[in-house]
């Protein structure tokens, strides 16, 4: 080979098919920049994506090879002008409703449509959260397209009177700024078809400007009517509506609405799924205890797996389980790829499940899916939190400080934040760095006069001595509070003290605590342990790899 490697790099399938549709080869130029120009021009050719630009015959390809080697000119390569990436984002739609409680409707519909573009493996679209930063936004197209990393946008506006619906959709080249497409619906709605038609056909019409190809799978996926009244879909789109707020008082007219929503329509699998994650949300927020909010999250995922295995969210849900309550990893990466499947552009999913293949020592395939996930849902801060703990976890050091210390600028106390500092800060020995985060991701308030001890004793006598006093803390703590055994299992590491470090990685497999799938790592948290028979012996009951 001219490069010595291959053109499209991935060691999985996934993230190989992913870099053969959307990625461009990088330039022999750049990787051998003795080769002659003409010859990059002809291997660029002949790797295009579009079929019209490529040699017609072998026939040809050979006449341009020989032309080069007796010193001439290709007759058929030129060099070409990048093909923009067919990278799209879905602003929110405006509401022209004089009636703002419509909003939620005009969201539902902005995120079908969206959801529709998602299922499509030849677009790359940025998830919801990352445009609703655009809502009512005075930016330019330009200047959207560029923070978020793509070369479409489509933009909305819709109004709502009673059963009547108009909306007007368009979509834009960001640069130059050029109107490529637009078309305006306007109709009765009688029943849930008539809002899917109009979402369908948008959707379609998007791909096919953008030459997407879209497979019989695809658009299988894309034309699913919901098994759903008018009214029961009306109730679905105001709890998804709730469900993202985050308080618990809406959060709990989430959970009514789908409840009588289920009542009237107990058919209709993503009601099931709402649920599900409305519970999950519960726990996370620490609105609900997990031993109320476990079963119901099992339960309702169990339905919506039954009534429709062809749910996306549902098989994310399931592999995030698998993962973190299981300990199940071959579950767990089924279901994590039959949900990508589905929806491709599934930032979550795919940020999670580059988790997961750093859980199976699989670093270069979690890599990949990481600025996946990340290049899907940018500007989103869960999304940046999670991308600096996979960084973490694949022992990316430097890369997650920097990130964390730029995060954590916005937001100096967030616990997070300083956790993921005071590890990698360890890990590339700055320990004055380490001294500041511990401070803010301690179990308690650390008040002001214990730090100070902890400080000096840092400067007086190292980090293993300042270490046993943070440790000496959290023992007492531990006496009357519960713990985690991460808070205590690598601060008696750094403190000097293995054995009870070990007394606590076995707390957390009998307690089977989440954070235990991460033992085995790239991050190497535990290395002091690696040698211990006591050790090894979990990760064999666990089914981990041996780090």
């Amino acid at each position: 080979m001219l490069a010595g490697r291959l053109p499209f790099q991935g060691d999985h399938d996934q993230t190989l098919i992913y870099s053969i549709l959307h990625k461009e080869p990088e330039s022999l130029l750049k990787l051998c920049p003795g080769l002659a120009p003409e010859l990059d021009h002809i291997v660029m050719q002949a790797l295009t994506k579009r079929l019209a630009d490529r040699y017609k015959t072998m026939e040809e390809l050979r006449e341009d090879l020989a032309a080069i080697a007796e010193g001439l000119k290709p007759l058929k390569a030129k060099p070409r002008p990048s093909e923009p990436e067919r990278s799209i984002a879905v602003l929110p739609f405006i509401n022209d409703s004089p009636d703002q409680e419509n909003t939620y409707f005009i969201n539902g519909v902005m995120e079908e449509v969206l959801g529709n573009l998602q299922k499509i493996k030849a677009l790359r679209v940025i998830s919801r959260t990352s445009v609703e930063q655009y809502r009512d936004s005075k930016k330019s197209v330009r200047d959207i397209a560029e923070e978020l990393g793509v070369n479409y946008i489509v933009e909305g506006s819709a109004q709502k009177f009673g059963n009547a619906f108009r909306l007007r959709v368009q979509l834009v080249r960001a640069d130059p700024e050029t109107h490529i497409w637009g078309d305006s619906f306007q109709q009765k709605i009688a029943n849930v078809e008539d809002i899917f038609d109009i979402q369908i056909r948008i959707a379609k019409s998007i791909a096919e400007e953008l030459k997407a190809v879209i497979s019989p799978e695809e658009k299988k996926r894309i034309e699913r009517i919901p098994a759903a009244d008018l009214a029961v879909y009306d109730e679905y789109l105001k709890a998804r509506s709730y469900v993202y707020d985050g308080r618990r008082e809406v959060m709990t007219k989430a959970l009514e609405s789908l409840t009588g929503a289920i009542a009237k329509n107990p058919g209709w699998a993503p009601l099931y799924a709402g649920l599900a994650e409305a519970w999950l949300w519960m726990q996370q927020n620490a609105y609900e205890q997990p031993s109320v909010a476990g079963p119901q999250i099992i339960e309702n995922l169990n339905k919506a797996l039954a009534l429709d295995p062809e749910l996306a969210e549902a098989h994310y849900l399931s592999a995030l389980i698998a993962q973190l309550v299981e300990w199940d990893w071959e579950k767990s990466e089924k279901e994590f790829l039959k949900a990508l499947a589905i929806n491709p552009n599934d930032a979550l999913s795919r940020g999670l499940y580059a988790q997961l293949l750093l859980i199976l020592h699989r670093k270069d395939e979690a890599m990949a899916q990481r600025e996946l996930a990340i290049s899907l849902d940018p500007l989103n801060p869960f999304m940046k939190l999670l991308d600096i703990g996979t960084l973490l976890q694949a022992g990316e050091y430097e890369a997650s400080l920097a990130l964390a210390e730029e995060a954590l600028a916005e937001d100096p106390d967030n616990f997070n934040l300083n956790q993921m500092i005071e590890i990698a800060a360890y890990r590339l020995k700055r320990y004055d760095k380490v001294i500041r985060a511990v401070r803010y991701n301690l179990p308690f308030a650390l008040e002001e006069e214990a730090y100070q001890e902890i400080e000096r004793t840092y400067r007086e006598s190292g980090i293993v001595k300042a270490y046993a006093k943070i440790v000496e803390r959290l023992e007492t703590y531990a006496e009357s509070q519960p713990v985690g055994f991460h808070d205590m299992t690598f601060r008696y590491l750094v403190a000097g003290q293995p054995d009870k470090a070990m007394d606590w990685l076995e707390k957390g497999f009998e307690m089977h605590d989440p954070l235990m799938t991460y033992i085995t790592t790239p991050a190497r948290y535990y290395d002091g342990l690696f040698g211990d028979p006591r050790f090894i012996a979990i990760c064999e009951k666990m089914n981990l790899p041996l780090p």
